[in-house]
């Protein structure tokens, strides 16, 4: 007789030290100490250091001591995997209740909870999860300096140079329905030698659903589709770093779409896989080839089932 047999769950502790020094805005705290009781037993205190990585499958659990006032700043936890983290506090009676969620990405991510409320928490998977670190949120004394970068062009797969309207004060008049897609470049001055940059993308947007957007508008937006194959010349041209490459497909196709210098030389492939019908947008930035290009003219060619096409570009000083 065959017998199935389940994974018992597992309830691992780590402990959260105190921040280390840094200057950074915000930081993460210091690696924290971990040690599993019986089932497993192993010490995961360099797993979560964030030089490691503990693996938790689905009703594992993982408590977390954050320290005299740990629960009144937010929890870091850099992770990822499929399905969610909850965040248990205790409930007052000797058990433990569910105060938040988070999901990961496929790729390890930084997941912020808001601050629990209580110095002892716990991590429910709910699911399959890979956490390589666990910290608390803590704010720099220095004050950080922001800037902004200046938007050189914004290019919609249906509308297409959406520049003007993007720039302007938040109305209904650029929707976007899917699977439209943005494509949004910017000019970012070099950084400061020896220091640390983070970027962070804002958004003014309205939300729009049928009881704000009439519904036969959301209704024509989704089921429009190009009549026709085409390869559209890339905005801005000329460039002098980033150009966006925008492309129609009335069916979905494979689609190859490759850069070639003037004697014919392949440069780089900027896509070569599966497009569904509709109206696209890929990005080339010259800088990012590994070979060094120089100012001139270059083409781009795309090959979609059928249809072949090329643009001539032109790349300034």
């Amino acid at each position: 007789m065959a017998r199935s047999m389940r994974r018992p769950h597992r309830t691992v502790s780590t402990l959260i030290p105190a921040p280390a020094e840094s200057k950074l805005f915000p930081l993460l705290a210091a690696p924290p100490p971990c040690s599993a009781p019986p089932p497993d037993g192993s010490d995961v205190t360099a797993a979560v250091s964030g030089s490691g990585a503990f693996t938790m499958g689905s009703g594992d659990r993982l408590s977390v001591d954050l320290g005299p006032g740990g629960g009144a700043l937010p929890l870091i936890v850099a992770a990822r995997g499929w399905g969610a983290l909850e965040c248990e506090v205790p409930d007052g009676q000797g058990g433990w209740r569910a105060a938040q969620r988070c999901y990961p990405r496929t790729a390890s991510d930084e997941l912020t909870l808001p601050a629990p409320g209580a110095d002892v928490v716990r991590l429910a998977c709910l699911g399959g999860a890979t956490i390589s670190f666990v910290g608390r949120l803590v704010a720099a004394a220095e004050t950080p300096t922001v800037a902004s970068a200046a938007l050189v062009s914004s290019t919609d797969t249906r509308l297409g140079d959406v520049r003007a309207l993007v720039s302007a004060p938040d109305t209904a008049t650029t929707t976007l329905v899917g699977p439209d897609s943005l494509a949004l470049v910017f000019a970012v001055a070099p950084p400061v030698e020896g220091a640390t940059r983070d970027y962070f993308l804002v958004v003014d947007a309205t939300p729009l659903n049928p009881k704000t957007l009439a519904p036969f508008r959301l209704q024509q937006a989704s089921v429009l589709l190009p009549a026709r194959f085409a390869l559209r010349q890339n905005q801005p041209n000329p460039f002098a770093r980033t150009t966006s490459i925008r492309f129609e497909l009335p069916v979905g196709a494979m689609v190859r779409l490759e850069v070639f210098d003037a004697q014919g030389r392949r440069l780089t492939t900027l896509a070569n896989r599966y497009f569904p019908p509709g109206y696209h947008a890929v990005s080339w930035t010259p800088a990012a080839t590994a070979a060094k290009l120089g100012p001139g003219v270059y083409f781009c060619r795309i090959d979609a089932g059928p249809f072949h096409d090329r643009k001539r570009m032109v790349l300034l000083p």
